[in-house]
């Protein structure tokens, strides 16, 4: 489906800005925005609790998501050499006897 949206500029900046940090397209940001909108509304009618446990899912989605983006941004990426048992245990378990 396609939908053509009238956005403020302060809306699709923002918009623009969530969807760098995450490092996805805005089209693609904007439809699960608007997909996570959709199931939290169909979760709310649904579920056989009560609408604040659908809302407090939603915003814990929402918190995690931008802890996410948060440690994301700006970080350069870990080389995988990094990530070998011997670099991630070096000086692990040795034991030198006398000190």
């Amino acid at each position: 489906m396609t939908l053509t949206l009238d956005l403020s500029p302060e809306v699709t900046s923002g918009l623009q800005r969530k969807a760098a940090r995450l490092g996805v397209p805005l089209e693609r940001y904007a439809a699960g925005v608007l997909r996570r909108e959709a199931e939290s509304d169909s979760n709310e009618r649904t579920a056989t609790g009560t609408a604040t446990g659908a809302q407090a899912r939603h915003a814990a989605r929402r918190a995690l998501e931008a802890l996410a983006a948060g440690t994301r941004a700006g970080m350069p990426p870990i080389p995988d050499e990094a990530l070998t048992s011997a670099n991630l245990y070096a000086g692990r378990g040795e034991y030198v006897s006398g000190e």
